[in-house]
């Protein structure tokens, strides 16, 4: 799980970001990506796909 505030906005941080996670899901790991200001709007999604992701 990688949790993306503000300056993963910046285009040089987003591109290391997407290349960092493109090796996670080559390498046959799962990854879940969640902006920080979801955990205070979107609780609920959040914890119900972070439930499901352990079940895998």
């Amino acid at each position: 799980m990688e949790v993306d505030g503000a300056v993963h906005l910046v285009v040089g941080t987003y591109w290391d970001d997407m290349a960092r996670g493109n090796e996670i899901v080559i390498a046959g790991d799962a990854l879940l990506r969640f902006a920080s200001v979801a955990f205070y709007l979107d609780e609920p999604v959040v914890a119900d796909q972070l439930r499901r992701a352990l079940w895998l």
